[in-house]
């Protein structure tokens, strides 16, 4: 499905053109420990980003960890990809093609990447 003139299509094409990364289309995946905080795994969160980015039509990943919070939100908090006690975050994935497209045998890839994160 694509609008080829619409606004929101230019504003992609745009992005793509200056900031391949910063375009395309993005998926998140949930991380939760009920047991610790997500900074207690620093290292597993690290190699999952490392091997999301590996795979194809990534472009990139955003590790939740390293990304700092979100400002201007309506509330006037400041909203990131972690949560305020420390134990969900997201990863941002970004893809060159929309994820739905990629097929149900994609996800083993996906599964395998974030392994290093379960106990």
């Amino acid at each position: 499905f694509t609008l080829p003139s619409s606004q929101s299509q230019q504003g992609l094409d745009v992005l793509q053109r200056h900031d391949p990364a910063a375009g395309g289309y993005s998926a998140q995946i949930v991380v939760h420990d009920g047991d610790q905080t997500l900074t207690s795994l620093d290292s597993p969160m690290a190699t999952a980003v490392g091997a999301l980015q590996k795979l194809p039509h990534v472009l990139a990943v955003q590790n939740p960890l390293t990304a700092g919070p979100a400002s201007g939100s309506p509330d006037g908090h400041d909203e990131g990809p972690l949560s305020a006690d420390g134990r969900t975050g997201y990863l941002t994935v970004r893809f060159d093609i929309q994820p739905a497209r990629l097929g149900d045998g994609y996800l083993d890839g996906v599964d395998d990447a974030v392994r290093p994160l379960r106990s």
